[in-house]
């Protein structure tokens, strides 16, 4: 398991944190998983809340190490049972 910030600013925020398990990396905003990258693909959701986590879901997209990305619900993200 890995946790890290992924604030492109450098800034260690408690509510940009992102973890690694098993291959397949989580991004939060806050206590919310707004992003899944697994097997090169992001899959991100769709901003429900707010400017904050609009900004954070960028910085998910920014963050790289992908070859393809989709925007989806929150509710079909994979994050059932990952918590920060």
């Amino acid at each position: 398991m890995n946790l890290f910030n992924y604030n492109p600013k450098g800034k260690g925020q408690a509510n940009s944190m992102a973890v690694t398990i098993q291959g397949i990396t989580y991004y939060f905003s806050y206590s919310t998983c707004i992003a899944v990258l697994a097997d090169g693909k992001l899959s991100y959701a769709r901003n429900e809340w707010g400017p904050t986590t609009g900004k954070h879901i960028n910085w998910a997209k920014a963050a790289g190490g992908f070859q393809d990305s989709e925007q989806v619900n929150a509710s079909d993200l994979a994050c059932e049972g990952i918590t920060i």
